[in-house]
């Protein structure tokens, strides 16, 4: 079902204009599940991921950024959608800018911070499958805001492109870049957001492939956003100084959220939320251990608390407590992002944490705030060691204490001399001892002899 609108509106994304609008439009949350208790073991950790992965709460630096990318959008369509007229002479005459090259935007950040969550909210809140009115004689006209496609497997554009453009070729060759343009053009398509170009990074030929599949797709006529994780950019870096000022002119960089933000206490508190009754844990009250934990990453927060689950489920336990998050942060199961956030929580730059620092210089103020997130990190740790260090002389102290106690019952048992049974005759009593025994029993001396 499409949203039919007219021309004028087709340059106006109606409920996109503020950061309260964006935030409330890119949100998206998730019920408690109430069911989880009753699922088995070998499906829990699928369920939790899967229901987790609905959830979606921005933090305001993603807000700034989602509001960065539907303002490219929006001022695409007023600069080549200005009226019915000028477009028909500029689709006919195949005027749409085909083969003008448009500097794209790279999203950049650490693995896991939540990239492709914002860009596929980005493409979610742009309105889709329009049906605009263009007059008596023009018809109608199916306008797509954005195209959001994934790189993955794929190792050509064409190949990225063809479920976006096998139903309507334009009369040129197909694969071409002026066929897609004018398909682009026609369906007022806006942003292109290019998605997990990882995948091509695979093979010895990577660097080229990457560069080359950046260049067609910003010839396309429409602006490009291309998400891409730290060890892709350091790779564009090492290309020449044309391709790198071209392809990485405007990075933009998310960082996890800070573990004292409202932003990460919001984010926590919905999880909690959305995995109630069986979460047992106040992750906001939390916030700093999950950050510990986590490095502020919600795809790592997602592994840790699937991991809980697995293990606790496994028990026969169908709750979640603090020990489960604290064993899943220290089990085989989680031992790669664990490694991930020492990495990245270390305070300075080494060869050990190299691949999780950005290629880019980020603003002294922000630098400065990583730094001292990462302080605080490690003091905490320093702090927790020091105490089990300190706790560790009165542990062992107390068990030599109980150990002592228990050696020496175990001597005073050993000394004490054992009771003597009363010795039993075999055989039966003559009837003198039965009468002797029944005056005894009634108070009475021994039977005098006559």
């Amino acid at each position: 079902m499409h949203d039919h609108i007219s021309w004028e509106a087709l340059n106006s994304f109606p409920g996109l204009d503020t950061p309260e609008e964006i935030q409330a439009a890119a949100t998206t949350r998730v019920a408690p599940r109430s069911d989880l208790g009753d699922v088995p073991a070998y499906l829990i950790d699928s369920e939790v991921r899967k229901h987790l992965a609905g959830l979606y709460i921005p933090s305001s630096e993603e807000v700034t950024l989602i509001q960065k990318f539907v303002g490219m959008a929006r001022a695409h369509r007023a600069r080549n959608y200005v009226d019915p007229k000028d477009y028909f002479q500029r689709l006919y005459n195949r005027r749409y800018q085909g083969n003008d090259f448009r500097a794209p935007v790279c999203l950049t950040g650490p693995a896991g911070v939540g990239k492709s969550s914002l860009m596929q909210a980005v493409h979610r809140i742009l309105p889709q499958s329009q049906e605009v009115n263009l007059g008596p004689q023009g018809g109608r006209l199916r306008a797509s805001a954005s195209w959001f496609i994934c790189a993955q497997d794929r190792s050509t554009v064409s190949k990225m492109l063809r479920s976006f453009v096998q139903a309507e070729w334009i009369d040129a060759p197909k694969d071409t870049t002026q066929a897609v343009a004018g398909i682009i053009f026609k369906n007022a398509v806006s942003l292109i957001i290019l998605d997990e170009m990882q995948f091509m990074t695979q093979s010895a030929q990577a660097n080229t492939a990457v560069t080359k599949a950046l260049y067609q797709f910003s010839h396309l006529g429409a602006p490009l956003a291309f998400v891409a994780n730290y060890s892709l950019c350091n790779l564009l870096l090492r290309r020449p100084e044309q391709d790198r000022q071209r392809l990485l002119a405007t990075p933009s960089v998310l960082l996890p959220s800070r573990p004292d933000s409202e932003d990460w206490k919001i984010y926590l508190a919905a999880v909690t939320e959305a995995l109630s009754p069986t979460l047992q844990v106040d992750l906001a009250s939390q916030r700093f251990e999950m950050f510990e934990k986590t490095a502020g990453l919600k795809r790592l927060l997602t592994y840790l608390i699937c991991s809980a689950y697995a293990a606790a489920w496994e028990q026969g336990r169908h709750q979640v407590v603090a020990s489960d998050l604290a064993n899943a942060f220290s089990s085989t199961a989680y031992s790669v992002h664990r490694k991930q956030v020492q990495a990245m929580l270390i305070e300075k730059p080494s060869k050990t944490n190299a691949q999780y620092q950005c290629p880019f210089p980020l603003v002294a103020a922000t630098a400065e705030a990583v730094a001292n997130d990462r302080a605080v990190a490690r003091e905490r740790r320093l702090a927790e060691e020091l105490q089990k260090e300190l706790l560790r002389p009165i542990a062992h102290q107390a068990a030599a204490h109980i150990q002592k106690i228990s050696d020496k019952s175990r001597e005073t048992l050993a000394a004490a001399p054992t009771p003597k049974r009363p010795v039993r005759r075999a055989g039966k009593l003559s009837a003198a001892e039965l009468l002797q025994t029944e005056v005894q029993r009634k108070g009475g001396g021994p039977l005098m002899p006559r």
